[in-house]
């Protein structure tokens, strides 16, 4: 019950331009990390700062227990650390303290489905394309050549949005194909999958891809994954809608028992 610890190798400081450099700023957004100078011997055997973000409570749900910052510093023997590829940062945890969805969650989180992922906690998935409306990432109102006011989605959200209605597309054709009784043809690799739902998650959380893996989120041969891509396009309020359109014309169409005689009867004798 521990967040993330980040070790920038070679770094005196941990300012904005630091963390920009080791690509980290996104993740680390919106919070006041400790930081601890180590002087040889941290991981990967040189100096550097560990920083340690501090965990979000102002948005927990009511009776959600409130996340934990891990201890500030470089402790060999009770922490397990990973080196992001070009070994620009390493992430780290602590080996007797899991990392839960509440020990990074952002101040401020979008409204979702929550999903079961691989570790068995359920985490916000954020909607960026909601039924039966479209787009529904947070915008700005500006005001448009009549003077009328027009929604546009926030810059930090324009590429997801992208991502979300290709993703739409994808699914859809695949759906139409199922429905006509063809085989679907898959149009979005692997990986495309996997950035797509880490983009989901470092919204709502303070996790990247490396976090990801480190965590073990995403499992092959399983519908973890998939379930991540149909919260983002809101697939399991279409099939909520669906079911109860299902119920309501099953009871329409269901047949009318008839009368029973003995019940109708007079009772009269000639």
């Amino acid at each position: 019950m521990a967040g993330f610890l980040y070790f920038l190798p070679g770094a005196a400081s941990a300012n904005a331009e630091v963390l920009a450099k080791a690509g980290i700023a996104e993740v680390l957004a919106g919070g006041a990390p400790e930081t601890r100078g180590v002087t040889g011997g941290g991981p990967g055997g040189g100096s550097g700062i560990i920083i340690a973000p501090k965990p979000s409570h102002d948005r927990l749900a009511p009776g959600q227990r409130t996340g934990t910052a891990p201890r500030t510093g470089y402790f060999k023997d009770k922490q397990e650390w990973q080196e992001a590829p070009g070994g620009k940062y390493w992430l780290g945890r602590e080996t007797a303290e899991p990392v839960l969805p509440a020990d990074l969650a952002r101040p401020e989180m979008l409204g979702g489905h929550l999903v079961n992922l691989a570790d068995d906690n359920q985490w916000l998935i954020p909607v960026a394309r909601a039924f039966p409306h479209g787009i529904v990432l947070p915008q700005t109102l500006r005001l448009g050549p009549a003077g009328e006011l027009v929604g546009e989605t926030l810059p930090k959200y324009i590429a997801f949005s992208k991502r979300a209605e290709r993703l739409w597309d994808v699914m859809n054709a695949e759906s139409k194909a199922i429905a006509a009784g063809e085989d679907p043809k898959p149009d979005m690799e692997v990986q495309e999958q996997w950035d797509i739902a880490a983009e989901a998650l470092a919204i709502n959380y303070r996790i990247d891809a490396v976090g990801m893996s480190m965590l073990g989120l995403i499992s092959i041969g399983t519908p973890v994954l998939w379930a991540i891509l149909q919260a983002i396009i809101d697939v399991p309020t279409i099939m909520a809608e669906a079911a109860a359109l299902a119920a309501d014309e099953k009871k329409k169409n269901a047949p009318v028992s008839p009368p029973d005689a003995s019940s109708t009867s007079s009772g009269a004798t000639g």
